[in-house]
């Protein structure tokens, strides 16, 4: 019973809005295996890098590398739809990451930028642009 109802437990400490910076706060407290369970969640609210929340959840993203690749490389794939939590997981989040996980992200960036599908000639575009300093 632990796993899901856990995850349920832990889910109730997302924030609530795109204002609720406390709640990322408090995310802070919990430890590595709590954060693992609501990694996915924790990414929906760095989609928009102009909303409150999303800096200081980066922050807390970025102290857990390894568990986050799955993550970052599901939503720089070309399947993924959202533009901008592309281009801001490209801007704000991966230069923020040891380099040894910027390298592994690389080939991601540069499929964006010389590859990119019609969605991402846009905003992603440009941020991996920007970030290949092309």
């Amino acid at each position: 019973m632990e796993g899901g109802g856990r995850k349920m437990d832990l889910l109730k400490k997302l924030p609530k809005d795109k204002f609720d910076v406390e709640a990322v706060e408090k995310l802070k407290e919990l430890d590595e295996r709590e954060i693992i369970k609501i990694i996915p969640e924790m990414f929906l609210w760095i989609a928009d890098g102009n909303w409150p929340v999303a800096i200081p959840m980066i922050e807390v993203l970025v102290e857990y590398p390894k568990y986050i690749m799955d993550e970052l490389v599901l939503h720089l794939s070309i399947e993924e739809q959202d533009d901008e939590l592309k281009y801001f997981i490209i801007t704000l989040l991966v230069p923020k990451l040891p380099s040894v996980y910027q390298e592994k992200l690389l080939p991601y960036i540069k499929r964006i930028y010389y590859s990119p599908s019609m969605l991402e000639k846009d905003g992603s575009y440009e941020a991996a642009e920007d970030y290949l300093g092309i």
